[in-house]
């Protein structure tokens, strides 16, 4: 796979940047000061994608009743909670991102959680593209209504290439789950898992982010 043949890489935030158990705790940590009945549930959701992605057909209400959860929360106390853990749970192999900056290659995170975690990669990466699901914020206080929702992936990508005016063969998406699948080349970790055992031919698999890096460099 070479990289000059791309103009942006773009790279899945949870399960591939972060471990999995980060969203988790994101949701644990402003959970415990509500008394919300939809408490448990997600528990039990966060829980199993501890393990493994959440299934399509329940990630987007999940991520809807936790925009509902933090209703009423200071912007400043959750960005204070992401920048003082989000670290502790980055991948080993990131530096990646920075080899592909210098080789004069974009990159950008896209992500179907709110903004805030995505943001503050964006920062601490200096990249050049982010796209995620926002809450609503008025008087820096989180109203707990979805301001912009995307229903998937692809919709994020097709929005991006025309933003920056590219097509589609010169992305390139890395991530652990396969939604993208015949859509643009792409690079999934983990191909342990059962869902990813149909794949097509622009695809190649990785064990771990450190893999990345050998990959994209050889010819």
């Amino acid at each position: 796979m070479d990289i000059d043949k791309y103009k942006l890489v773009l790279f899945d935030i949870d399960g591939t940047i972060l471990e999995n158990k980060y969203f988790y705790n994101f949701i644990k940590h402003f959970l415990k000061k509500k008394r919300i009945p939809v408490g448990r549930i997600l528990d039990f959701s966060t829980k199993r994608y501890d393990v493994r992605a959440i299934p399509t057909s329940i990630e987007s209400p999940l991520f809807r009743l936790f925009a509902y959860c933090l209703k009423g929360t200071p912007v400043e106390e959750v960005e204070s909670f992401v920048s003082s853990t989000a670290n502790r749970y980055l991948v080993d192999g990131v530096e990646v991102l920075e080899q592909i900056k210098r080789r004069g290659v974009k990159i950008g995170f896209i992500s179907e959680n709110i903004q805030f975690t995505s943001q503050y990669l964006a920062k601490k990466f200096d990249a050049d593209v982010v796209c995620s699901n926002e809450v609503e914020v008025k008087n820096n206080i989180i109203t707990g209504k979805i301001k912009k929702f995307s229903p998937g992936k692809k919709e994020m990508i097709n929005a991006i290439a025309s933003d920056l005016s590219l097509d589609l063969e010169e992305i390139l998406y890395v991530g652990n789950e396969k939604r993208v699948s015949g859509f643009v080349d792409y690079v999934l970790l983990n191909p342990r898992r059962r869902d990813l055992r149909k794949l097509d031919s622009r695809c190649m698999l990785i064990n771990n982010f450190r893999d990345l890096s050998s990959i994209l460099y050889s010819s």
